[in-house]
């Protein structure tokens, strides 16, 4: 059997604060099952006519969330029309003055807003959660899972990346901006002269290593020599079991691993009815 190559990886942790966004009593209802669990702030974006909980297990505020940054244990909001409601409040929601602009801090986000999600690519969004507000289902879901989200993490770095390589920028003026464009999550942005990667946010789809013209970006999971070694693996087993190979890939490999084939397997092309030639495997029977 071929060894499990070493695998990188980045570790994210969760004090389990976490924000809920709603537009109604399915936010401040989502934050009654969590209450226990978690630290939770429920944020609605209109709160006309609700009336306030009748405990204080956690604060209701309301605002808009007009940007979100950050991952899975540190994301950051800002929020417009951001208002606390005063301690009088009791049949109804009084509030303060609203700001714009207002920064919250938090390691999940709940978004039961009904709105445009807030992430691209949302759902490769570690601690980002979404559900419709209008499926009741759908939200325990998202609450369930919420739950389990407290603690440190292992994620796996997908990337590696040699920035000395990256051909993104020189003197100011932009070059490559291929993987920008590629990536889904947003988790490539301009850093100088090249681009940075987060392997935080970064979901491990492989675009930018596929695109990157330079190699800056390379795919660290799974290594393409752990591929290679296992594929030779199973090619060999093949063969000792006297079947056929489906066909030759051992001048490749060779090539890649720069080691030579076993002898005893010989080589020959075959035309097919096309006239096209095709590499084939076949065990040594002479």
């Amino acid at each position: 059997a071929e060894p499990a190559p070493e695998i990188p990886f980045v570790t994210l942790s969760s004090d389990g604060v976490i924000l809920i966004y709603g537009r109604d009593e399915a936010a401040i209802e989502a934050g009654r099952l969590l209450a226990d669990h978690l630290d939770v702030t429920v944020m609605i974006t209109r709160l006309s006519g609700m009336t306030p909980p009748s405990t204080n297990a956690f604060p209701v505020v309301k605002g808009t969330i007009r940007n979100a940054t950050g991952h899975f244990g540190a994301f950051e909001l800002t929020i417009d029309d951001f208002a606390a409601p005063r301690p009088s409040s009791r049949n109804a929601f009084v509030f303060d003055a609203p700001r714009n602009g207002a920064t919250s801090r938090c390691d999940l986000v709940l978004d039961l807003s009904g709105g445009p999600p807030l992430f691209p690519a949302h759902d490769l969004r570690d601690g980002y959660l979404r559900a419709d507000p209008n499926d009741p289902a759908a939200m325990l879901r998202a609450v369930l899972k919420a739950r389990a989200l407290v603690g440190s993490f292992d994620k796996p770095q997908y990337i590696n990346f040699a920035a000395e390589l990256c051909a993104h920028s020189r003197s100011k003026l932009t070059g490559c901006h291929r993987c920008l464009d590629l990536c889904p999550t947003g988790a490539i942005v301009p850093d100088g002269d090249h681009v940075r990667i987060s392997a935080e946010i970064c979901a491990g789809c492989g675009q930018c290593a596929a695109a990157c013209p330079t190699s800056a970006a390379s795919y660290a999971l799974p290594p393409a020599d752990s591929l290679l070694h296992k594929l030779r693996a199973m090619l060999q087993a093949n063969r000792e079991l006297g079947n056929y190979t489906g066909y030759d890939l051992a001048t490749e490999l060779d090539r890649a691993l720069g080691t030579p084939w076993d002898e005893d397997l010989e080589i020959y092309r075959y035309g097919t009815e096309s006239g096209a030639e095709v590499t084939w495997l076949r065990r040594d029977v002479g």
